[in-house]
């Protein structure tokens, strides 16, 4: 069975395209991590706890409602196991309480984004108490605008430990050309949306990060390179 220069070069156009295809895949599945200040709350340092939130902004009248805390020695019964450094972030558990940030980073075209945040409740916390986990940006009037945002539901079953952070997640849709958002600076924001305080949350480790969305046209390279693919090889398994 011998291959015609024909069949070798819609094969080597095939490969090529699904190769092509595959590169832009990869890039949009590797997030790129994007700076954020005072991310695992190691600032202000303190030795037990201190109600400031360094490079962090609390709503007015909110100083004592969150704030720094140190971890206790390991061993203690008390430890949190996976902490990021040695301090965290407590949130008391009542309405409108919580902090933000602006980034130096800008939402561009094409990407969408994620903040992932290390989590506990503990205290007397009850069931169906709640956190938000916001992305927003700041219009030309000064307004807060979300871009996404998910709710947090405390219940034993999802928090069942005082010494082990949960991650949990709020994504973004696709920036497009021409939305509002494009080149503003990415607002975080941490919001506890019920609670009468007798309960708390523990945040640490505020990870940001970028990812590539592909544009309906990389799924067609690789569409057209894997049709290319089994076309040549099928023309080549049927020739005597």
């Amino acid at each position: 069975m011998i291959s015609t220069p024909l069949t070798v070069t819609r094969t080597a156009a095939a490969s090529l395209t699904l190769a092509v295809g595959i590169g832009a895949l990869a890039n949009w599945a590797n997030a790129a991590s994007l700076p954020v200040a005072n991310y695992s709350f190691e600032l202000p340092a303190t030795t037990f706890v201190d109600p400031r939130l360094d490079l962090w902004t609390k709503p007015a009248g909110q100083d004592k409602l969150s704030g720094v805390f140190a971890n206790t020695a390991p061993g203690s019964a008390n430890h949190i196991t996976n902490l990021d450094g040695n301090q965290a972030a407590f949130l008391l558990a009542v309405p409108q309480a919580g902090f933000s940030q602006i980034l130096d980073s800008q939402y561009e075209t094409g990407f969408q984004y994620a903040m992932t945040v290390g989590m506990l409740a503990g205290g007397n916390i009850t069931t169906a108490n709640s956190l938000s986990l916001e992305l927003f940006y700041v219009d030309g009037g000064g307004a807060s605008v979300t871009v996404a945002t998910t709710t947090v539901t405390y219940s034993p079953a999802d928090f069942p430990s005082v010494t082990q952070l949960q991650d949990r997640q709020v994504v973004s849709a696709p920036v497009n050309p021409g939305d509002a958002l494009a080149g503003k600076s990415i607002g975080l924001r941490i919001t506890a949306n019920s609670g009468d305080g007798s309960g708390y949350w523990d945040l640490d480790n505020v990870r940001v990060t970028s990812t590539i969305v592909p544009e309906p046209g990389t799924w067609a390279l690789l569409g057209l390179g894997l049709a290319g693919l089994i076309a040549a090889g099928h023309r080549k398994s049927s020739r005597p």
